[in-house]
C-alpha cells in the first residue's frame, strides 16, 4: 500500500522526536533543534516526575544525543560555509 503524503504525512511515527534518530532525517538548518533538545533535557532531568515508565527518559536520551550531534554538524557546516565565502 502506498502512503499519501498529503493526507498521511511523511512519517507514521512520532515527529519530531523520532526524526532525530531516523536515518532518513533531513533537518532544516534553522529548525528549533535547541528548543527541542532543551525541553527534552528538562523532561529527562525531572524523570518525568514519575508519570511514565522509567525507560522513557532513557530512550529520550538517545534523541538528545542525536540533537547535539546534529547541532554540532550544523555549526561545523556553517563554519565551512563562512570560510569558503571569506576566501572569495
Amino acid at each position: 500500500m502506498r502512503r499519501d503524503v498529503a493526507t498521511d504525512g511523511l512519517c507514521g511515527l512520532a515527529p519530531p522526536l523520532t526524526c532525530y534518530t531516523c536515518p532518513s532525517f533531513a533537518a532544516f538548518r534553522d529548525g528549533p533543534h535547541a528548543v527541542i533538545g532543551d525541553a527534552l533535557e528538562r523532561l529527562i532531568d525531572t524523570r518525568m516526575d514519575g508519570a511514565a515508565d522509567r525507560r522513557i527518559p532513557l530512550q529520550l536520551e538517545e534523541t538528545v544525543v542525536a540533537i547535539h550531534q546534529l547541532r554540532a554538524q550544523i555549526r561545523h557546516e556553517a563554519g565551512d560555509q563562512q570560510d569558503a565565502e571569506s576566501a572569495l
